[in-house]
């Protein structure tokens, strides 16, 4: 009986570890402190302005002298992910992540900026986008692509140093997406060849969740309930055979 019960206590207990266990998607370095730690980056042939991690106050890109120095200033930490946003196009700028299994309510979130000059400078007739694609964990064609800003050909954010959209926010829901390994992909979309100055930053990049966790009980409380209700149920059968129950 003793073996029985103990039997019963051990697997309930090794069930709730389990429960507790819940999948969860992770960034690692998301605010890029330890440089391209746990990142990989592919980038256009003959950039303007490399991907990098810079430190706040760096330059990230002088417009080619145009339009003012423009700076690095990270919404988090120290440093952040900065590029020119241009090069020897059409082509890519990737930077990616395997950021594990999300569950439901779980999204991704990151910061970002971008100044450009497609107006007076070069013969640009192609918008520029950046965009977040959702892949297979370890890579694979995209699952989902969500186009988040897009430097329209044409038009400026304007003259003088630091004339950028100011820090923006992206939040992507990752519930279609529960219970499947994943990666993150940030893609710059660079579709001519150096026609017009630019800029760009990324930053803080993480997982949020708006869902209410469901609350699994401590293993402790499940094996002190039962124990408790195993005397009680003694001591009931005890109290009826000598009938002062």
């Amino acid at each position: 009986m003793k073996n029985r019960l103990t039997i019963a206590l051990m697997s309930l207990f090794l069930s709730a570890i389990s429960q507790k266990q819940v999948l969860s998607a992770t960034v690692s370095n998301g605010s890029f402190e330890s440089g391209l730690t746990s990142w990989t980056v592919i980038d256009i042939p003959n950039p303007d302005q490399p991907l990098a991690v810079r430190a706040s106050g760096d330059i990230n890109s002088n417009f080619d002298g145009i339009l003012g120095t423009n700076v690095v200033i990270p919404s988090d930490g120290s440093f952040a992910v900065s590029h020119g946003f241009d090069g020897d196009g059409p082509g890519f700028i990737r930077l990616f992540q395997d950021i594990g299994t999300p569950q439901a309510g779980e999204s991704i979130q990151f910061d970002y900026r971008a100044g450009w000059e497609l107006l007076s400078f070069g013969a640009a007739t192609q918008d520029r986008t950046f965009s977040l694609q959702i892949e297979p964990g370890g890579g694979g064609a995209s699952l989902a692509s969500y186009n988040i800003f897009t430097a329209v050909a044409g038009t400026t954010s304007g003259l003088g140093s630091n004339t950028d959209t100011g820090s923006l926010t992206s939040t992507i829901d990752l519930t279609p997406f529960a219970g499947s390994s994943i990666r993150a992909a940030f893609v710059w979309d660079i579709p001519e060849s150096f026609t017009g100055p630019a800029n760009f930053q990324l930053d803080n990049v993480r997982i949020v969740s708006g869902s209410v966790p469901t609350a699994v009980p401590e293993p402790f409380t499940i094996i002190g309930t039962l124990i408790g209700g195993t005397a009680a149920l003694r001591m009931r059968k005890r109290l009826k055979s000598t009938g002062k129950e």
